[in-house]
């Protein structure tokens, strides 16, 4: 890392450590679990949110992103705006599914869905959590996040 490392107050201030830490022993000492220590794991890891909206064609999906989106501050992940990024950067992704586009055809499940696990498992996606917009589409596609290990919350 060739970076400077920052002085440990200001990263313990601008990551608010101090507010989670406190948050935790709050949260720790009103519930007086059995197992403090998995307690403490499900606290930190539900407060990442993964979230997969779907709906048919004009049913206020595009509302509802935009207000999850500002509410949790979640990386918004859509097959489409995606699609578009791998095509603009030239990968040998985006050129496979440029090839299926441009003759008129669905980009295959396999494709997509190697697209879409590659984001989720992206730093930002870890670090602020996801709302899948549309996605998945197909049993095929769903079956293949949760065999990649991805779950959305259920609430």
């Amino acid at each position: 890392n060739t970076q400077p490392m920052e002085p440990k107050e200001e990263y313990l201030e601008k990551h608010k450590i101090n507010e989670l830490f406190s948050h935790l022993l709050e949260q720790l000492v009103l519930e007086r679990p059995d197992d403090p220590i998995q307690f403490l794991i499900s606290s930190i890891q539900s407060t990442i949110k993964r979230i997969i909206i779907m709906g048919p064609p004009a049913s206020g999906k595009g509302t509802q992103c935009e207000y999850i989106v500002n509410k949790y501050g979640v990386e918004h992940i859509s097959t489409g705006s995606l699609l578009r990024l791998e095509i603009k950067s030239g990968s040998p992704v985006g050129i496979q599914a440029k090839e299926y586009m441009e003759k008129g055809n669905l980009v295959p499940d396999e494709l997509i869905t190697k697209i879409v696990i590659n984001t989720l498992h992206s730093p930002s996606c870890n670090e602020k959590g996801w709302l899948l917009d549309g996605f998945p589409r197909t049993k095929a596609q769903a079956i293949s996040l949760v065999q990649a290990g991805i779950i959305p919350d259920k609430k």
